[in-house]
């Protein structure tokens, strides 16, 4: 899985590129329900999915990206029915992290919840999850690849939705969700998040938590 979180698929939301037409996906042709969502949405969306598969980008992409992105979070509160759909039928990584991050940002609470209970539930989501913080090597890369992106946190549409579902996942029964929601977290950091990573580098049962969330924690003074 090439981009490992829902912030950084966010980000390439709004920084990533490609051609101006994609192919609406077979799910939108079959769904009749579907079919009568705005056809700009579904395109867009799909155009988005099918960038995070290429790697790496060019300068011109990053720039196209913008547009992209723009006009895809334009849809806002009225594209989370659709997007949830896909979120939960995503059958490739990079499906289920693009409509994770929309849903994060212009979703709700119980949205938030949905997502979380996915993560935790799913076994096709838990594999991704695995890939990017099931184990410490996994860890390293997706730090690796996350401090590439971290100067595109400003472009994002708002972090309050984000920074609630990293809390979210850090309060979850479950080690690898804790994971993931420390590392979330971490690129989008307030006073909130550092209270809650440092409890849980001193008092998590997970000794790998535990090191995720110390590690990260020894980073707070470079990120103020």
């Amino acid at each position: 899985m090439r981009k490992c979180h829902i912030y950084l698929l966010l980000l390439l939301a709004l920084l990533l590129a490609g051609p101006l037409a994609f192919p609406i996906s077979a799910q939108s042709q079959n769904d009749p329900a579907l079919r009568r969502v705005n056809p700009e949405l579904i395109s867009l969306f799909d155009e988005l999915v099918l960038l995070t598969r290429s790697h790496p980008w060019s300068p011109a992409q990053w720039a196209r990206g913008i547009v992209v992105g723009v006009k895809l979070f334009k849809f806002g509160r009225s594209g989370i029915p659709y997007v949830g759909r896909r979120f939960a039928g995503a059958i490739k990584a990079e499906e289920c992290f693009v409509a994770g991050a929309y849903m994060t940002v212009h979703g709700d609470d119980t949205d938030r919840w949905y997502i979380r209970r996915e993560l935790e539930t799913d076994k096709r989501k838990r594999v991704w999850l695995k890939a990017a913080f099931g184990s410490s090597r996994a860890l390293d890369r997706s730090l690796k690849k996350g401090a590439l992106w971290q100067p595109g946190v400003k472009h994002l549409p708002s972090q309050a939705g984000c920074r609630l579902l990293a809390r979210d996942c850090m309060a979850s029964k479950d080690p690898l969700v804790r994971r993931a929601g420390i590392y979330w977290g971490y690129w989008t950091a307030d006073g909130n998040y550092w209270t809650a990573a440092r409890r849980l580098a001193k008092q998590d049962r997970d000794p790998l938590t535990r090191r995720l969330a110390a590690y990260l924690v020894s980073k707070e003074r470079a990120r103020r």
